[in-house]
């Protein structure tokens, strides 16, 4: 069931009334009003209110924090090493990225990250380069059987 405390926070976070939300979706603000008390909106309006609030479906039933960490050890557990290992260290940097709380420096990394990646793949190397470059230092360990 779609979480209608949820709907309210990310409305609010996005500073969209029930009004203008409503007319994102073409649905009057009454429809908006009864999904925050706790209606359901039609299955086929679920991925125009997640694209109007730039949040995941699941995000909207209260499932994304419970989510994401399986979704993210299923995907690398799926992956060749080399293909894993970039994978889990763009995961590292953006969590890095976060808790500096400066997005801007997202596109520098990946910039960074891309150009280097196409150059050269010795996983020592555009670590170290990563490193010099943006300046902030994350250790990563792998552990092999």
């Amino acid at each position: 069931m779609l979480s209608a405390s949820k709907l309210k926070k990310y409305c609010t976070k996005k500073g969209l009334t029930q009004e203008q939300l409503g007319q994102l979706l073409g649905v009057t603000t009454q429809a908006v009003s009864k999904w925050e008390r706790g209606g359901t909106p039609d299955a086929e309006l679920l991925p125009d209110i997640s694209q109007a609030l730039g949040v995941s479906i699941d995000a909207l039933f209260g499932r994304e924090e419970q989510r994401l960490t399986a979704s993210l050890a299923r995907q690398i557990c799926q992956m060749k090493n080399e293909d894993a290992y970039r994978y889990a260290f763009s995961i590292c940097w953006a969590i890095e990225i976060g808790f500096m709380q400066d997005i801007s420096a997202l596109d520098d990394f990946l910039n960074k990250f891309i150009e280097h990646s196409a150059i050269t793949t010795d996983k020592t190397d555009y670590f170290a380069k990563m490193m010099q470059d943006g300046g902030v230092a994350t250790a990563m360990v792998i552990i092999k059987n």
